[in-house]
């Protein structure tokens, strides 16, 4: 048999000073449209959610509020790649975020169904959206033009495993399983 090889692609791994100018442009945003001001918090915490706990673009976008124990300070993640299961641990300060947005959306949208609702706050945050706007904050910071390859939402899941595994590699952490 002969199997084709599979070209995979390398992902943009963010260096901390992409990630620091990112975390200013998101943080900056601010709509013209009132309507559309709601997203800022959304935008916010999701991206520091694909960030901080390794989030794939749908596991955030359609996390549902019935799967995120801020008490306890995890994310359940349901049927996600390969129909698998996961608990995400939050750090306390990312559990702390996520706690005053849930506040402060339980205030616009009382029990809701989704952590973050999109547009029309029955529905889950759209992952174009979500993917479009990572695009729009991007294409602000400085970081632009230099670049080879644009990242995307899935460059701050890489980021964080890559820099994850440094910060283990530096403490002297065994990984080998």
């Amino acid at each position: 048999r002969h199997f084709a090889s599979e070209t995979v692609a390398v992902p943009h791994v963010l260096s901390h000073e992409e990630l620091r100018c990112f975390f200013e442009v998101v943080d900056a945003y601010m709509p013209p449209q009132l309507t559309f001001r709601r997203l800022v918090p959304t935008y916010q915490v999701l991206f520091r959610l694909f960030y901080c706990c390794g989030l794939r673009l749908s596991e955030g976008c359609y996390l549902q509020r019935a799967c995120v124990d801020l008490e306890n300070g995890y994310i359940r993640i349901l049927q996600s790649k390969g129909n698998k299961d996961r608990l995400v641990l939050l750090a306390d300060d990312v559990c702390a975020m996520c706690k005053t947005y849930d506040a402060l959306m339980q205030d616009v949208t009382p029990d809701r169904e989704w952590f973050f609702p999109g547009r029309y706050l029955d529905r889950a945050v759209r992952k174009t959206s979500v993917d479009k706007k990572f695009g729009e904050f991007w294409n602000k910071t400085p970081f632009v033009a230099t670049v080879d390859k644009r990242p995307t939402v899935q460059s701050l899941r890489h980021t964080f495993v890559v820099n994850k595994m440094n910060e283990w590699a530096e403490a002297g952490v065994d990984t080998a399983v």
